[in-house]
């Protein structure tokens, strides 16, 4: 089962959508949980944007976000490349406002997302909780034309980290 860190996530998240905000889930999960994942989210009523709000088709379903011979195609850059060390891409898919990325760079998964959309988006709110994945966006994004504001939530963090220290 999946817990929100706090019972005021459904209703914030309710709120933020209700003042036209587009609000999405990125997530490195694997395409294998996106049933169980979507489930939770319903479950625990977190409704996020839906394609259409984001300005995006569904060009993104099973797809690959990037092709190593034609980078630009997707917005990255053969600099991101080098930098964020770039290998082969992983399908993605993105339903119902979370986007599965399957392990993939978050900030440079997040750019191709933007790059896709036929909207252009002047802020970008980035939340995770794990600091690696937050500096990982900071980093992408310190060349692109949005504003980006991105926080480390900390509310989970010990349980995450019992989780994470536990056997599995």
């Amino acid at each position: 089962r999946m817990i929100p860190g706090s019972k005021e996530i459904p209703t914030f998240i309710r709120d933020l959508r209700d003042r036209g905000v587009r609000v999405i889930a990125l997530t490195s999960r694997v395409l294998g949980a996106r049933d169980s994942t979507l489930k939770e989210l319903a479950l625990n009523q977190i409704e996020l944007s839906p394609l259409e709000e984001l300005g995006l088709d569904k060009s993104l379903q099973g797809a690959f976000p990037y092709d190593l011979k034609n980078l630009s195609e997707s917005g990255v850059t053969e600099e991101d490349r080098e930098l964020f060390k770039l290998g082969s891409p992983q399908e993605v898919s993105i339903e119902k406002g979370v986007f599965f990325t399957q392990g993939q760079h978050k900030g440079i998964m997040l750019k191709i997302l933007l790059h896709r959309s036929s909207q252009v988006f002047k802020n970008v709110v980035f939340v995770d909780d794990r600091s690696h994945h937050v500096s990982g966006v900071r980093a992408v994004f310190k060349t692109q034309p949005q504003k980006m504001f991105s926080y480390q939530y900390v509310r989970s963090k010990e349980w995450i980290d019992q989780f994470n220290n536990s056997t599995k």
